[in-house]
């Protein structure tokens, strides 16, 4: 008999979401499609039908947190700029030039220190 590998603990629950990587395709109407949702109210489809077949009480889907606009196309602009160093970057090393860690290290810095100064804005 093979020696048992120890995990470190009393058995967990296996997570049902990581376990989940089948689909059930239905064919319904759209009226039928639009009553479905309707009575899955604020859970998702997906939750509701799963509950249904179950007989367990469905869980409240999560909302969705609201985010200030004004940061969300600064982080977007950070995010751009990011993208532009590596395409540089990139460029440069199938070009065979040899990439300036300093002018790639100064870039990041400006960048950080944007979005430090946008979280910092954030918050108060």
């Amino acid at each position: 008999m093979a020696p048992q590998k120890f995990t470190g603990g009393g058995m967990s629950k296996p997570n049902p979401r990581a376990l989940r990587s089948k689909a059930i395709h239905i064919r319904c109407s759209d009226a039928e499609l639009a009553e479905w949702r309707r009575k899955a109210g604020p859970y998702s489809l997906s939750e509701y039908l799963r509950r249904q077949l179950d007989n367990a009480p469905a869980t409240k889907r999560r909302s969705v947190p609201e985010v200030d606009s004004r940061l969300l196309a600064s982080v977007a602009r950070a995010g751009n700029n990011l993208n532009q160093i590596a395409r540089a970057m990139n460029a440069d090393r199938r070009q065979r030039h040899r990439i300036t860690a300093i002018a790639v290290l100064t870039e990041l810095v400006v960048i950080d220190r944007t979005l430090r100064g946008l979280l910092k804005d954030h918050i108060r």
